[in-house]
């Protein structure tokens, strides 16, 4: 298979999606790949928040770092189950700018 040609790509947590890429899809992104997750471990280390009287790491869910970085938030109801096939209303929710506050 042909591997695609791109220039820079974000993923969160990309230590779990490439190699099910390539497993499943034959894909290997292995050039350009910037994780999302890493990087907010790295912007955000040493960093500790206050929750229900104790002091934790903050998080670098997904969540967490839409929000706490861009002011992004994901309502409850959009939380996606990726196990399945895609469908219309979740593919047009990840690439909707509405979705921004800002």
């Amino acid at each position: 298979m042909r591997q695609p040609r791109l220039k820079d790509l974000y993923l969160h947590n990309a230590l779990f999606d490439i190699p099910r890429l390539y497993r499943r899809f034959g894909v290997l992104l292995e050039q350009n790949v910037h994780d999302t997750m890493i990087a907010s471990r790295v912007a955000r280390a040493g960093e500790w928040e206050k929750k229900k009287f104790k002091v934790i790491q903050n998080a670098h869910g997904l969540d967490e770092c839409l929000q706490r970085e861009l002011g992004i938030e994901i309502p409850k109801d959009r939380k996606l189950k990726w196990s399945g096939a895609l469908q219309e209303a979740s593919l047009s929710f990840r690439v909707s700018p509405a979705n921004s506050k800002n």
